[in-house]
């Protein structure tokens, strides 16, 4: 919450588009990965492979046992004060005020608002469905032939290459550069009342480096990660405030290397998007889902009571001690309490 706050801050003073890259993908991965659907319980510290949640001994010199757990206010009390100030904070850093009495927009949410150019007589309205999609309509608002000139900033995320703009039904124009706040202008010179903008966001798939060759999977800026089944239990306490472990179901297995083209890794997964997709956290309803091919290395275990270090990748798809070749459903972050997020892989079988 204390990040995110500190990015917004950061985009103010400096205009650096990155910092509003960051910010989206801490609120749209690791803030509701951190609390369950009804917000009544939060974890202290989350691990991208997190394969169980219990009270035990973890692998961090400063908290205890207990900071995995879901509850009321595990571990430390300030997290319980403090969370829920994130998506309101957020809410208010959509937009910034930008030179010559214009408009920037940072981050990409239904919203309104006004530039002061046109001294309350317009309003911008922005609708979407971002991230699980990539179109946002912004619709010029205000009283019959309302109208003022001020310059319109659209941030260009750096995973955007190609994003478009089109303006009154004309010709989609590309913007950029990526990272970096793009200018998009009307032919008239003025924004009117009616006037309509409509954005295309690539969403495509990225396969990013990690520590050891293990790989992390991408679609904007949601990360994907394997669900694990998970079975839960109440430690103490009562319903809905009371402190919860989550293990692995019966017969849940984790301990995947994905399989990928090396010379084309994104094309390795297939993108499910939902008929109507909005953005949710619900492990039985992700707006999108990417389809992938991996094979289960067992030789990766668990450590104490975390996923142990990764193997080295790329692995040896002839080594003995793999599985073979299944399908695997991976879904964003947040929608799934114990999951994996950073991947061993080996070659795929064509």
């Amino acid at each position: 919450v204390e990040l995110m706050h500190s990015l917004e801050r950061l985009v103010v003073a400096t205009g650096e588009s990155l910092f509003a890259d960051r910010l989206e993908e801490l609120a749209f991965n690791a803030l509701p990965a951190a609390f369950t659907e009804d917000m009544r319980a939060h974890q202290y510290l989350q691990q991208p492979n997190q394969v169980m949640v219990t009270r035990a001994r973890r692998p961090w010199y400063d908290n205890g046992k207990e900071a995995t757990l879901f509850g009321l206010e595990p571990e430390f009390g300030c997290c319980a004060a403090n969370f829920h100030q994130a998506y309101p904070k957020l809410a208010r850093s959509l937009w910034f005020a930008a030179e010559e009495g214009g408009l920037a927009c940072a981050v990409y949410a239904d919203s309104r608002s006004r530039p002061r150019a046109a001294s309350g007589s317009l309003e911008l309205a922005l609708r979407t469905a971002y991230p699980a999609s990539g179109r946002v309509t912004i619709a010029v608002e205000g009283e019959g032939g309302a109208s003022a000139s001020f310059p319109l900033f659209l941030r260009v995320p750096e995973w955007a290459e190609g994003m478009t703009a089109a303006v009154n039904g004309g010709k989609a124009r590309t913007l950029g550069p990526t990272g970096a706040f793009a200018l998009v202008e009307t032919d008239s010179g003025a924004w009117r009342a009616g006037d309509r903008i409509e954005v295309d966001i690539p969403l495509r798939v990225r396969v990013e480096d990690r520590e050891g060759g293990a790989v992390s999977v991408h679609r904007g800026p949601l990360v994907f990660a394997l669900p694990v089944a998970e079975e839960w239990s109440s430690l103490r306490g009562e319903p809905p405030y009371d402190y919860r472990e989550a293990r692995p179901g019966p017969g849940a297995r984790w301990n995947y290397a994905l399989a990928l083209d090396p010379e084309d890794r994104p094309s390795s997964f297939r993108e499910v998007v939902a008929e109507s997709p909005a953005l949710g956290f619900g492990r039985d309803s992700p707006p999108v889902s990417l389809i992938a091919r991996g094979r289960t290395v067992r030789s990766w275990r668990l450590r104490g009571a975390s996923a142990g270090p990764l193997p080295a990748s790329p692995i040896d798809a002839s080594r003995e001690g793999l599985g073979d070749e299944e399908e695997l459903r991976l879904v964003p972050y947040a929608c799934a309490r114990l999951r994996v997020s950073e991947f061993p892989w080996l070659r795929s079988r064509g």
